[in-house]
């Protein structure tokens, strides 16, 4: 009964979801877009296999890396439970217990076709270039998958679990160790093959564990279940009203929360010149609203990335070049927006305390990125 309570369910989603997408797709999408992309793509691909484009060869195997922590890295865990199973199936727990495991299935059953898919693009790569075999295909496969699973339930678990700052916490360290888990595997494919099926019993092994704890025999979890599918039932609907432009979607509100820095507005600097007054105002503002510290720390992430899989040191220096620029462009936005736009403080653009501040911000958030280069660099 909760076998088949949850593959009644599974159809009916797929359903679903396919008439969601046909609606959007006419005859003229499938002549001019879809068919088209198909073809090149498969005459793409077999130009891989009759000659591998050389700039394949100048990835390093640190890309690697970062490349399959990207494939691993997700949090769709499906359960198929309902908000109307909070009423009626809240006193049922053997039947919530016994979806949940037959979720279990489903989603290593999609991670294994998740997998299957990536690795069956990569082969002309694995196979003609890396000149990686057979077996050794397979044991990537089986990791990728498990991996991929233990990645699904913690962060599933991460996120029902924790917020703010104990969930940014938690996910960093499971992206840490997930990056050592890839380095180990790699290591163990060149070097010890016997070692990827050690490791790969140790997460499967991981992987029921950490399923028993954090999903099974926890009716509570029940609410969190229902909002989770909810939400993932509509994703398409949501992706479709995103880009159409004729469509207006109410806007979203966040309720204001107090801000986890200089809560009791302290002074940062004890000078009290100018130019300290403009930088305290810089620093607080932009610490507290974080949107365009999230731009800047993105393009750590570019510089990690570019070094992982850029192996010529002139195109990476192009590339550093760039994104010093683009900081540039996100320094001068984020103190027209502070100083120029404002109607008050729009007088101020011209004093030299405002302008010794905007120097001293862009050399600031220059360095760090410059440092970060240059240890890639000298690496």
């Amino acid at each position: 009964m909760k076998q088949d309570l949850f593959f009644v369910r599974l159809k009916k989603d797929w359903r679903y979801q396919t008439n969601i997408i046909t609606s959007v797709l006419d005859w003229t999408i499938y002549v001019y877009a879809i068919i088209p992309s198909l073809f090149f793509l498969f005459v793409f691909y077999r130009s891989w296999w009759v000659a591998p484009p050389e700039w394949l060869e100048l990835i390093y195997w640190t890309g690697w890396v970062f490349f399959l922590c990207l494939l691993s890295l997700t949090k769709r865990w499906r359960t198929y439970l309902y908000e109307a199973d909070t009423i009626f199936l809240v006193r049922r727990s053997r039947w919530i217990e016994g979806m949940l495991k037959v979720s279990f299935y489903y989603n290593i059953g999609s991670s294994l076709i998740f997998s299957a898919v990536c690795l069956f693009l990569l082969l002309p790569y694995l196979i003609g270039i890396l000149h990686v075999s057979v077996y050794q295909c397979v044991l990537l496969f089986i990791m990728l998958t498990v991996i991929r699973s233990n990645c699904k339930v913690l962060l599933y678990w991460m996120n029902m679990k924790y917020n703010g700052f104990q969930k940014a916490c938690f996910i960093s360290l499971l992206v840490f160790l997930m990056i050592l888990s890839w380095i180990a595997v790699i290591a163990s494919l060149v070097y010890a093959t016997w070692m990827v099926i050690v490791l790969a019993i140790f997460y499967s092994a991981m992987l029921i564990y950490f399923f028993k704890r954090t999903m099974l025999n926890r009716t509570w979890q029940l609410s969190y279940h229902a909002s989770q599918e909810a939400e993932w039932k509509v994703r398409w609907i949501r992706r479709i009203f995103a880009r159409a432009i004729d469509i207006e979607t109410p806007p979203k509100t966040k309720l204001p929360k107090k801000p986890k820095l200089f809560r009791q507005s302290k002074r940062i600097f004890r000078s009290m010149s100018p130019t300290a007054g403009m930088l305290e105002l810089f620093f607080k503002h932009h610490l507290r609203n974080r949107t365009f510290l999230y731009q800047y720390l993105r393009l750590f992430g570019v510089v990690t990335f570019s070094a992982a899989f850029v192996s010529a040191d002139w195109v990476f220096i192009i590339l550093v070049t760039v994104l010093c620029i683009t900081c540039i462009t996100i320094q001068n936005i984020m103190w027209e927006l502070l100083i120029d736009n404002h109607s008050i403080g729009g007088k101020y653009r011209f004093y030299n305390g405002y302008l010794r501040a905007r120097k001293w911000t862009m050399f600031g958030m220059l360095t760090p990125i410059i440092l970060l280069a240059l240890a890639f660099l000298l690496i």
